[in-house]
């Protein structure tokens, strides 16, 4: 579950990184300005053995397309808390970071170089760099849903070969001082 939450944040991040067609909220988000999402599904997964109760994302804008035309930006924090592995105790790190957002006029999304390290007891198995993608499914709660599928790519051949991804953010963008929920 916890690389569900991580797909999240980053869509979460790319949507609120210059999604300006699909919700007026992104419109005129120039370069420099700061995104945050914030983890409000129950919990994110890393395939079925894996969850993580909290998760947040941050990053800017890197790219304005200008209103309704999308836009990309970086993820450049990433975090994970209250993470589990059959529940016990597990860490989840983010790795590779900037991830890259890229979000199009009609609110798809693509989070780009993902990668996250799941460490439980003796176990260290490392996913990614891998894609996920999303959808800016609530302009007025800013919220942004993904889904996708890491490889694991290093660590035990005791942790599943892939992960399934999923979870929902909420995007705020910070310009000129003030918060915005997207």
């Amino acid at each position: 579950m916890f690389t569900k939450k991580i797909m999240a944040a980053a869509a979460v991040a790319v949507a609120s990184l210059g999604m300006a067609s699909s919700a007026q909220a992104f419109t005129n988000a120039p370069v420099g300005t700061a995104v945050q999402g914030n983890l409000v599904s129950p919990t994110v997964a890393l395939g079925s053995f894996s969850s993580c109760t909290s998760s947040s994302v941050s990053g800017a804008v890197t790219v304005d397309s200008g209103a309704g035309n999308g836009g990309v930006g970086n993820v450049t924090s990433a975090s994970f808390g209250g993470c589990t592995v059959f529940s016990s105790a597990a860490t989840v790190t983010p790795l590779g970071l900037p991830w890259t957002l890229a979000v199009n006029g009609a609110g798809q999304m693509t989070l780009s170089n993902v990668q996250v390290r799941l460490q439980w007891g003796l176990l260290n198995c490392t996913y990614g760099p891998g894609t996920v993608s999303g959808q800016y499914n609530s302009p007025s709660a800013g919220l942004v849903t993904l889904s996708g599928t890491l490889n694991r790519t290093a660590g035990s051949s005791l942790c599943p070969a892939t992960a399934a991804v999923s979870g929902q953010y909420r995007v705020t963008v910070t310009s000129s001082g003030a918060v915005v929920v997207l």
